[in-house]
């Protein structure tokens, strides 16, 4: 596995992002973000509810009534 220094995880994050997402993170400037700390900090912040509201959508498009499992119960599980 290779692993990589948070100097090297400072320059390689921006190619993992694209469009809006690269815009907003380059519009803070090398200056204000000085550390791997600070972008784990400003990414979450920006952009966890967003990824937790994904994983929500889909759990709710995924339930399913079990074939044994009366409307009541799967109304209530839902």
């Amino acid at each position: 596995m290779i692993t990589f220094s948070d100097d090297q995880k400072m320059k390689i994050f921006p190619a993992t992002l694209k469009g809006i997402t690269l815009r907003w993170f380059m519009g803070f400037g090398a200056k204000s973000i000085a550390t791997w700390d600070d972008v784990n900090t400003i990414f979450l912040e920006k952009y966890q509810d967003y990824y937790k509201a994904q994983d929500v959508k889909e759990e709710i498009l995924n339930i399913r009534q079990k074939e044994d499992e009366n409307v009541k119960h799967f109304v209530e599980h839902f």
